[in-house]
């Protein structure tokens, strides 16, 4: 940040009107929320872009790291420390976020900038990841995606997955009418396949011939 104000002050690069609130608000995380203010359209933002119009998605991620702490221990607390429990209101959550970025999105199209830019409009891709920490994480849920069949679905998965991400990254633009009312959730899902699949357990190697319990061999 310091180094684009040396530029902006010397060169006069990227220095436009709202440049000096840009740098503001990336140095407390709120980039994200001045752009909803201020700039509207993200794709309008090519026209005439602010040096920090990246710095949005890295505010969202600073948010989440301060907020989330408070936001769990409250989740534990309210499902008395059952993961399980946890684990289903924080997929409910998520649910909510997508929900509210297609609620956003008027006519399927992010003409305030809400949808992309908002903090609850974007919380669900990183409380996906969540989510899928809970996955492959939890005892009971690795047992699962330890199974033989849960594997070979697991080795389908990965391609497949991989090969829908491609199309869906090929084929989908910032004016895309459905970017937020299923696309962004499919890149989602697809992306949560993938990284699932590919965390599963290995198939349990058998002890050695003669081997017992407890034989530090």
């Amino acid at each position: 940040v310091a180094g684009i104000a040396l530029v902006e002050w010397t060169l006069g690069v990227g220095a436009g009107p709202s440049a000096r609130g840009d740098l503001l608000a990336s140095l407390v995380y709120a980039a994200n929320w001045r752009f909803v203010a201020s700039s509207g359209d993200y794709a309008a933002l090519f026209a005439d872009p602010s040096p920090v119009a990246h710095m949005w998605s890295l505010a969202i991620e600073e948010q989440f790291y301060l907020a989330f702490p408070l936001v769990f221990v409250l989740v534990l607390r309210l499902s008395r420390g059952r993961l399980g429990g946890a684990a289903a209101a924080l997929a409910a959550l998520t649910a909510a976020s997508f929900a509210a970025a297609a609620l956003a999105a008027d006519g399927g199209t992010d003409n305030t900038g809400l949808a992309y830019y908002a903090t609850h409009t974007r919380a669900g891709e990183v409380l996906a990841g969540v989510v899928v920490a809970f996955l492959v994480t939890t005892r009971p849920a690795r047992r699962a995606l330890g199974h033989a069949s849960a594997r070979a679905v697991g080795a389908v998965a990965v391609p497949v997955g991989l090969a829908g991400l491609a199309v869906l990254w090929h084929g989908t633009t910032l004016g895309a009418p459905g970017l937020f009312r299923g696309v962004t959730l499919l890149n989602c899902a697809l992306t949560a396949v993938v990284l699932v699949a590919l965390t599963m357990p290995p198939r349990p190697t058998p002890p050695a011939v003669g081997a017992t319990t407890g034989d530090p061999a």
